[in-house]
C-alpha cells in the first residue's frame, strides 16, 4: 500500500489519475461574426413576430406581394451589409426587402409623411437642445414639408427663428399657427415681442 507520487502509482489500486486544472473551453468569435449572428437571430425572431402578429392576414398579404426570389437568408445578408455600411434604418429596410418604406406604407395614405414629420421633428428638437439652431430650422422645415398641419413643428420653427434673431420669419410661423393652434400662436407671439 505504498503510493509513489513520482510514478503516479498506488500498489494496491493501480495507476492514479493525475488531477489538474481542466483546459479552458474557448468559443472565440470575432466581434463582426457575433454582430452578424445577433442581427440574423433578431431579424428572424422579429420577422416571425411581425408575420404572426395581430394583423397577420394583412402582413401575409404584404409578404405575398413581395418580390419573388428574395429568400430570408438573402434579405438578412443585404440588411447586415447595409448595417456595416452605416446606412439609415430606412435604407437598411429598403435593401433587405427591395421596396422602400413609402411603398410599404402606401396603403395607409399619409402614414409615411406623418412618420417622417415626427422623425424630423425629433431631430430638430435634438439639434435645438444642442444649441445648433440653424440645423434645427432645417429639420423643422422638413417636418413641415412632410406634414403641413404639424402645429408643434411650426411653433418650434418659430422659436428657432426667434433664437436666431429672425423675427420676420417667426411672425410668418405665428400667422400659420393662428389657423392650427391659437394657444401656440399666442405663446410664439409673446416670445417674438420680448
Amino acid at each position: 500500500m505504498r503510493f509513489d507520487p513520482q510514478a503516479g502509482f498506488d500498489q494496491e489500486q493501480g495507476p492514479v489519475p493525475i488531477l489538474g486544472p481542466k483546459p479552458p473551453m474557448t468559443l472565440a468569435r470575432s466581434p463582426l461574426k457575433t454582430a452578424i449572428v445577433i442581427v440574423v437571430i433578431g431579424f428572424a425572431v422579429g420577422g416571425a413576430i411581425w408575420f404572426l402578429g395581430d394583423d397577420g392576414a394583412m402582413r401575409r398579404q404584404a409578404a405575398a406581394d413581395a418580390p419573388v426570389n428574395t429568400g430570408l437568408g438573402d434579405s438578412v445578408i443585404r440588411y447586415a451589409e447595409a448595417v456595416l455600411q452605416g446606412d439609415s434604418e430606412e435604407q437598411r429596410i429598403a435593401a433587405a426587402t427591395g421596396i422602400t418604406i413609402r411603398q410599404q406604407l402606401g396603403t395607409f395614405g399619409r402614414g409615411y409623411d406623418i412618420l417622417k414629420a415626427r422623425e424630423e421633428f425629433a431631430y430638430g428638437k435634438t439639434a435645438m437642445g444642442m444649441g445648433n439652431d440653424k440645423q434645427a430650422v432645417r429639420h423643422y422645415k422638413a417636418a413641415i414639408k412632410s406634414d403641413p398641419s404639424f402645429a408643434k413643428a411650426h411653433y418650434r420653427l418659430g422659436l428657432a427663428y426667434v433664437k436666431l434673431g429672425n423675427r420676420t420669419a417667426a411672425r410668418r410661423e405665428q400667422a400659420v399657427l393662428r389657423n392650427l393652434d391659437n394657444d401656440l400662436a399666442n405663446l410664439l407671439g409673446h416670445l417674438v415681442d420680448n
